[in-house]
């Protein structure tokens, strides 16, 4: 088989260009024949004088997008394609092989003009006939994989028989009885040295058999996840009630989960009743944690739990317009605002668990919080720097204060203290971004040596104190790091070190039940927790 190197495009935007380039190595040398594919129509082209000039082989399907590929070692090269790069759009597709010695294009789609496109392609490095192949955006029937043995003569579709063990990723089910066998398939491979171990990635996790060539033999092959230890996650929104699992999380695409034992994938799965997609916001009322809303992108897009996330019922109705924003609710749990995502959207309130909502007097298109012990509501806006204030339950709102950074924005209540508000503001390139603080109703002040803060939250007291713990990932002294406060913020003690920077944070909060311990959300690497050692 020869060498081959991939530059996956398929995640980039339609207009962008993606790659990929094999070289030919046939001659036990370097060879100066290589072959690139181009995220073009037509975009399969040659060099054979190690990239110095290019040009474009003919025969190839102009009309299509070539997608992955791979040169074996008798001189087949293998290409898939698709009318649109993906990971969505694509209508149609092929599969095909061009004899680099004869200059013959063969087509060998397992489907011929498909209502899909081929994305994932591998080839058995002892068999350069095996090849196995994915379908993308088959949303109708189900995306597969097919498998020939002859070169693509023949093909058997190895999804309607495959068996699935899903037990270390109980969410994967995604509300269903049973797993899909995926989408997006865009990795495929079979390994080099044990053929019948085959892993594929999705758009959810990977998945590896240990049995392919059952499937020569008209048997099943069964499959189980292979991501373990492998984290893409967008973490949106998390929380840590005062009562009961120690996080809830809300995150991107797989909607969120309780983990009652961070130590293991949550034993429950993801949200359900309703699932959402994205799970954008949730909030816990503090004085009974048991009660808990959430708010995401699906047809129905708020509910609320009073068992701790075990369960969860719909709200009756929404406001018009669902789509996900932000929530909050009163300590009390008898209160609850929502703000929709879209631009301009004003704010709704709820005293009957989302039976039925009215509209806010608030601002548009902000974020409302609740304060932590009694019934009042807050906003800030980043774009006048004004935060604002509910006294009635988040029927009208108030300015609270005005004239403070302006950019992006974090206001947060502290937990067993009355109106007392912490506000990140501020772009990070701007000297004034820092972390201030108002107390019972009074002026922001700014907190002394913190700079540009991306999030923060609180947690446990320290021993001794009676004041929360603050957790922050930001900038103090000119240092960006993860650090924690004892004592309201007067000083700070980092909790990292450069070896473990976590790839930047989108959420920090801590646990009320265990000092020291901090949830750290990010854009791509899950959730870590982090314990005071």
């Amino acid at each position: 088989m020869e060498s081959c190197d991939f530059i996956s495009h398929y995640y980039h935007s339609r207009s962008s260009r993606g790659y990929f380039r094999i070289v030919d190595i046939n001659s036990g040398s370097p060879s100066s024949i290589i072959y690139v594919g181009a995220s073009q129509p037509g975009g399969l082209y040659v060099s054979k004088d190690g990239g110095r000039t290019w040009g474009s082989i003919s025969g190839q399907p102009n009309n299509l997008i070539p997608n992955r590929g791979i040169l074996t070692d008798d001189g087949i090269l293998y290409i898939t394609y698709g009318d649109q790069p993906g990971p969505n759009g694509m209508n149609t597709g092929a599969l095909w092989k061009y004899n680099t010695k004869s200059l013959s294009w063969t087509e060998i789609s397992p489907i011929k003009k498909p209502n899909f496109g081929y994305a994932g392609l591998s080839v058995d490095l002892k068999s350069s006939n095996t090849i196995v192949v994915a379908t993308m955006d088959r949303w109708a029937e189900g995306d597969t994989i097919f498998r020939s043995t002859n070169g693509g003569n023949t093909w058997n579709n190895i999804g309607p028989q495959s068996t699935r063990e899903f037990s270390t990723s109980p969410w994967i089910t995604f509300g269903n009885s049973a797993p899909s066998f995926g989408w997006w398939i865009g990795a495929l491979s079979i390994d080099p040295y044990r053929p019948n171990r085959v892993l594929y990635g999705t758009g959810a996790t990977i998945w590896e058999t240990n049995d392919m060539t059952n499937a020569d033999r008209g048997q099943p092959t069964s499959w189980s996840i292979g991501a373990i230890g492998i984290e893409e996650t967008a973490v949106l929104s998390l929380i840590s009630p005062s009562f009961g699992a120690p996080l809830i999380s809300g995150v991107g695409d797989i909607g969120g989960f309780v983990h009652d034992d961070i130590r293991v994938s949550p034993r429950t799965g993801m949200f359900s009743n309703p699932v959402f997609g994205n799970t954008d916001c949730l909030d816990f009322a503090e004085n009974n944690s048991a009660i808990i809303v959430r708010v995401g992108t699906s047809q129905q897009n708020g509910a609320i739990s009073n068992n701790g996330g075990k369960s969860w019922s719909p709200f009756a109705s929404a406001p018009p317009g669902m789509d996900g924003g932000s929530i909050a609710i009163s300590p009390d749990g008898l209160i609850i605002v929502w703000t929709r995502q879209n631009v301009g959207a004003v704010p709704y309130y709820s005293k009957n668990n989302g039976n039925s909502w009215q509209q806010s007097k608030g601002s548009p298109g902000l974020r409302y919080i609740s304060d932590r012990v009694n019934t009042n509501f807050y906003g800030y806006d980043p774009n006048s720097g004004i935060v604002y204030i509910s006294s009635d339950g988040g029927a009208t709102f108030s300015t609270l204060d005005s004239g403070l950074p302006t950019g992006t924005g974090l206001l947060r209540a502290a937990p067993g203290h009355p109106s007392d508000l912490w506000l990140s503001a501020g772009q990070s390139w701007d000297n004034s971004a820092g972390l201030f603080r108002s107390i019972s109703g009074s002026k922001f002040t700014r907190i002394p040596s913190i700079g540009y803060t991306a999030s923060f939250g609180f947690g446990k007291p320290a021993p001794g104190s009676t004041y929360p713990a603050i957790y922050l990932q930001g900038t103090s002294s000119n240092m960006n790091a993860l650090y924690r406060s004892d004592n309201a913020g007067a000083s700070w003690t980092r909790i990292n070190d450069p070896a473990h920077q976590y790839g930047g944070a989108t959420v920090v909060i801590g646990d009320p039940k265990l000092y020291g311990r901090v949830y750290i959300g990010t854009n791509g690497r899950g959730i870590l927790c982090g314990d005071k050692q």
